[in-house]
């Protein structure tokens, strides 16, 4: 926060209640960096809710920004007579979302009654073009206050700019009390969803009244919580040591530590300094060390009011005074951190997650409130699912006595869902709700079908780029590129035949059996397309590893099971089992190969029939495959051919299948 010299002391008041997740230290000092308001997630979308009119004359403060997500927020004021900086501190790696300016002048300065003229301000060099204005005829007799979207100003300079402080100049061509930078963040050192509500306007007579509407109960015990509270003011006249201060209420209980009084220090005449909570404070709200009574003075206005709330609460209620109705206040803030939240008229929508099997039923509930907190009764509510399984699905609902509408669907599909809600609000104009996620999953585990498996893929995620291991044994796969669509048996994976593949990690066994489903759209005549590869080729045969299944490039119906075994002393031997399917385009096909370590035997089936028999010396092993640090299915592992078509359900097992086993799996 500065203090800063100016000939009114204007009232600033910024309310930080933010929603972020890891936090470790006390809520104090949780930015990423000093001084740098961090808000809280999930990831989670903004919220998209209306800016209140262009030339507003309502004198209490209202919502003009709501954003939610990784974000963060910067807040630094100034008053000069003429030139200064004002500062943004950025985190690392973050970029502007946003960036706002609010201003005042004192009781019309400068013969100028009317708004606030466009120029009176230029930041870094650009005159700032104002879209808002209050004028304060019911307490002061005159000062104008604007705002203003000033980030096609501030965004290039701050993202082009090194983490930390930066300076950006400012000329008040005007006599002016002074001025307001908020920035917010995209911030990728945020984890989960933060909120933050910028509010402009000005002081009524009597206090100002914020309702905070939550998307879902508070839970204290969750460690990610936290609320951030920053007040900035300034005065226009200093009355003694408790006459002129300002009081903030949550939810009726007074802040330990109110603004203004001995906190802020006095003056003997009008006051001369702006405020801001922000840049270089604290939640503890030392007294002023600068304090005296010309100099420009430091006020920590920050406070943490998560004592001020409970585990359960879906609101909350912030009442702002001045009571000798000598200050100004025209800005305020607030966020929430792991929670979504939205201030007077709006729409919240909840739960913001959840997971339910496939097969049952979800609701998620919208609140609509008005801008006194109260429940609006009747208004049609628009449900849609904007992406995921369920996409494109949607419904209207009027809301109860309570202001809740509900959407009820059944989830048919694996995966996520996102949903949003929207009504038209009592100025005619759409506000959209916070979006939430709705996670399905498959009712029935997949099953492997394959007899001692190592590792198993059914395929039937449906979403994702994980290729989940049924076996039980954790060998995961990560799909690259390969894209999800109908299988064998619910989904597979469709390769594109350039560079589609799954990785699953290296399994390595003295026996094997692996096993496949496959729909070859076209033939590779140009290279092999591989099934699986976990074979390493090397014109040296005793360099040669591991096992593969491959059509040939040159007759690209033949299919390939090539396996390397070594005896006792390491000498190793490669034998390929290889058939002519005739056609293998355009059909569902079942391939298996096997190797029986007892009997040297190497076995070839198609579509459940033995159709090759290969031997080695009996006793021999499976060469362990050491080179490549992963298999491919889908790919080669040298580059040598790729699959253009379906796979579904390959199975590894660590011995060799009998005839009726590979029988049974062809016909499961």
């Amino acid at each position: 926060m500065k203090a800063i010299r100016s000939k009114f002391f204007i009232a600033f008041f910024l309310i930080a209640v933010l929603v972020a997740a890891g936090a470790v230290q006390t809520f104090a000092n949780s930015s990423p960096v000093p001084g740098t308001v961090s808000e809280e997630s999930a990831a989670g979308p903004k919220i998209s809710q209306s800016m209140m009119p262009a030339a507003a004359s309502a004198t209490a403060l209202q919502p003009v920004v709501t954003e939610t997500g990784l974000i963060s927020l910067s807040v630094d004021g100034l008053g000069t007579d003429s030139s200064g900086n004002i500062q943004v501190n950025k985190p690392a790696g973050a970029t502007v979302r946003g960036a706002y300016m609010a201003a005042a002048d004192v009781w019309g300065s400068n013969g100028n009654p009317g708004p606030l003229p466009n120029g009176a301000i230029e930041l870094n060099g650009t005159p700032v073009n104002w879209s808002l204005h209050v004028k304060l005829n019911a307490i002061f007799g005159g000062p104008n206050h604007a705002w203003a979207d000033v980030t096609s100003i501030v965004k290039p300079v701050v993202d082009a700019a090194p983490a930390g402080i930066i300076d950006i100049p400012v000329v008040e061509t005007m006599y002016l009390d002074g001025s307001i930078l908020a920035v917010i963040f995209d911030d990728p050192n945020q984890s989960v969803s933060n909120t933050i509500v910028l509010m402009f306007g000005a002081q009524n007579t009597t206090g100002d009244t914020f309702n905070v509407l939550f998307s879902d109960p508070i839970d204290k015990s969750d460690p990610n919580l936290g609320m951030e509270f920053s007040l900035g003011i300034s005065f226009s006249y200093q009355l003694g040591p408790t006459g002129q201060e300002s009081h903030v209420d949550i939810n009726g209980q007074r802040l330990t530590s109110s603004a203004g009084g001995q906190d802020d220090g006095t003056l003997g005449g009008n006051g001369v300094l702006i405020t801001v909570g922000g840049i270089g404070d604290s939640t503890a709200n030392p007294p002023d060390p600068n304090a005296s009574a010309t100099d420009p003075r430091d006020d920590d206005e920050l406070y943490d009011i998560l004592p001020f709330v409970n585990t359960g609460d879906t609101s909350m209620v912030i009442n702002t005074i001045n009571p000798s109705n000598d200050d100004s206040i025209f800005f305020a803030g607030l966020s929430i951190r792991s929670a979504i939240a939205v201030v007077g008229e709006g729409i919240v929508l909840g739960p913001t997650t959840a997971t339910n099997p496939v097969g049952t039923q979800h609701t998620v509930t919208a609140t609509v409130q008005d801008d006194n907190g109260a429940p609006i009764v009747g208004r049609n509510v628009f449900f849609s699912i904007v992406s995921g399984p369920h996409a494109g699905l949607s419904s209207n609902n009027s809301t109860d006595a309570n202001g809740h509408a509900t959407f009820t669907y059944t989830g048919s599909a694996a995966g996520t869902d996102v949903i949003e809600a929207s009504f038209v609000d009592s100025t005619g104009q759409t506000k959209t709700s916070n979006q939430v996620t709705k996670i399905w999953e498959s009712t029935t585990p997949p099953l492997c079908p394959c007899p001692d498996a190592q590792a198993c893929y059914s395929f039937d995620e449906g979403s994702g780029n994980v290729a989940g291991d049924s076996s039980g044994n954790g060998n995961d796969g990560t799909i690259n590129g390969a894209s999800w669509t109908g299988g064998r048996n619910g989904s597979g994976l469709s390769f594109d035949g350039v560079d589609d593949n799954v990785s699953i990690p290296v399994i390595n066994s003295e026996e094997v059996s692996l096993s496949a489903w496959f729909y070859k759209n076209a033939n590779d005549t140009k290279g092999y397309d591989f099934i699986f590869d976990g074979l390493r080729m090397h014109s040296n045969p005793q360099l040669r590893e591991g096992f593969g299944l491959k059509f040939l490039k040159r007759t690209p119906d033949v299919i390939a099971f090539a396996l390397v075994t070594q005896d006792a002393s390491g000498n190793k031997r490669q034998r390929t089992a290889s058939y002519n399917m005739g056609n293998s385009v355009g059909g569902w096909n079942h391939v298996a190969g096997t190797y029986n370590k007892t009997t040297g035997e190497q076995k070839l089936y198609v579509n459940g029939q033995l159709v090759r028999t290969v031997r080695h010396k009996a006793g021999n092993t499976v060469v362990p495959l050491t080179y490549y640090s992963d298999t491919k299915i889908g790919n080669s592992l040298s580059k040598k051919g790729c699959f253009n078509g379906i796979i579904d359900e390959v199975c590894l097992s660590n011995r060799a299948l009998t005839d009726q086993e590979v029988q049974d799996i062809f016909n499961n």
